[in-house]
């Protein structure tokens, strides 16, 4: 499902992973899920740019020590879930100066 949409992004080249939880069969955030990704790239979780729309996630995945980066299309109000990301952006664009 999200290979499809990476791709028509018009970004793909920049990512080198793109993966999913739907092989553990559990869903975020349970802990596991944000940890998946550090396993299956073998990299300090640290390492890895966690990027979501919703706050709750970025509540989830900064708990399990990713660097987090929120998508704010419409500028809402933060969540107050005490996460804070690395960077909050407005699209997907502003992401790419992160990944240099």
């Amino acid at each position: 499902m999200l290979q499809p949409l990476v791709e028509r992004s018009g970004i793909a080249s920049e990512f080198e992973s793109v993966l999913s939880v739907d092989s553990l069969a559990m869903f975020k955030p349970a802990p596991t899920v944000y940890q998946f990704a550090a396993r299956s790239l073998g990299v300090d979780r640290s390492r890895i740019g966690f990027v979501s729309s919703n706050g709750w996630d970025i509540a989830g995945a900064h708990a399990a020590g990713l660097t987090c980066f929120w998508i704010n299309r419409a500028r809402l109000p933060a969540e107050g879930l005490d996460a804070e990301p690395r960077a909050v952006l407005t699209s997907l664009d502003e992401l790419l100066p992160f990944a240099r």
